[in-house]
């Protein structure tokens, strides 16, 4: 495996894929002069996002999976609430595939949380057919496709038990088979294993690595762990304590193994010591932790 890239002083525009018809494939994301603020309890305002600017590329055919590391809140989530639609930012745009999303919710937008989020009332098949169902897609359809996503993330035995009799690791495979049955352009994962215990996070991990990338999905992932970061990501983005602006980017080299036992190796180690050693350049302070 190569050196890890150094990171460069600024988040440049990727160079432009051309098109079918010659032209230029927009950025999957791009984030453009994000500001963003909110009211805390004794009405003084709070600046949580100031001035972030950062781009995805779009890679036909090839998912990625971009991670946001910072520390706890530092306005991570924040951002990731924009981009689903979730919050208004004050002021700036955030664009899918060239387009803003005018601060709306979309199919082209799917969201785990690390809280599980899943209907208590429904089965796991039919929790996963919910998407399908409000898009009015016919029942028989959506039973295969609830099925189909359900086998993938190792929960086809459990297809008809409610969300009570899982446990907390089987309730996020819940949501993320949920999420990704509805195809959507961007998937926005706010720490979705921090409520797991360490063995179960670890597999999680893995899981989510072999469901993208057999879907070509574009992932935009919120942690403030260093080894979780670098064992998922292709690209790093360090984000300062709040208000929350990007530091640098990092472009993680591509392991052709990502199985657990590679967090062991000195490769891993490699980059891993470079991602701390530009959080200790770049004097990033706050709950960064390393090795879960």
């Amino acid at each position: 495996m190569s050196e890890p890239t150094a990171p460069a002083a600024a988040t440049p525009a990727p160079t432009p894929i051309a098109g079918a018809l010659g032209g230029a494939t927009p950025p999957k994301l791009e984030l453009k002069d994000l500001y963003i603020s909110y009211t805390d309890r004794q009405g003084r305002t709070v600046q949580a996002v100031e001035n972030v600017n950062l781009t995805i590329a779009n890679k036909p055919g090839v998912g990625e999976l971009a991670v946001f590391l910072g520390p706890s809140g530092c306005g991570k989530s924040t951002i990731l609430k924009a981009v689903a639609g979730l919050l208004k930012a004050d002021s700036g745009e955030v664009l899918v595939d060239g387009k803003p999303i005018a601060g709306d919710t979309g199919r082209d937008r799917g969201m785990v949380f690390q809280s599980y989020t899943s209907f208590a009332w429904r089965t796991v098949v039919k929790n996963v057919e919910y998407g399908l169902e409000l898009q009015g897609v016919p029942a028989a359809e959506r039973r295969k496709q609830a099925l189909a996503i359900i086998e993938q993330v190792g929960l086809k035995d459990f297809a008809n038990h409610l969300p009570k009799q899982l446990s907390g690791g089987m309730k996020q495979r819940v949501a993320i088979a949920r999420t990704v049955v509805n195809k959507p352009r961007l998937i926005l994962m706010d720490e979705p294993f921090g409520a797991l215990d360490p063995q179960t996070r670890w597999g999680m991990q893995s899981l989510i690595l072999d469901v993208l990338r057999q879907q070509d999905n574009t992932v935009l992932f919120v942690t403030h762990d260093v080894s979780e970061a670098v064992y998922l990501a292709d690209v790093i983005f360090i984000l300062s304590h709040r208000p929350a602006r990007v530091l640098h980017r990092i472009e993680v080299p591509f392991f052709a193994n990502r199985e657990p036992q590679v967090k062991q190796s000195a490769d891993f180690k490699r980059v891993e010591n470079h991602v701390l050693d530009q959080l200790h350049s770049l004097q990033v302070q706050g709950n960064i932790r390393v090795g879960l």
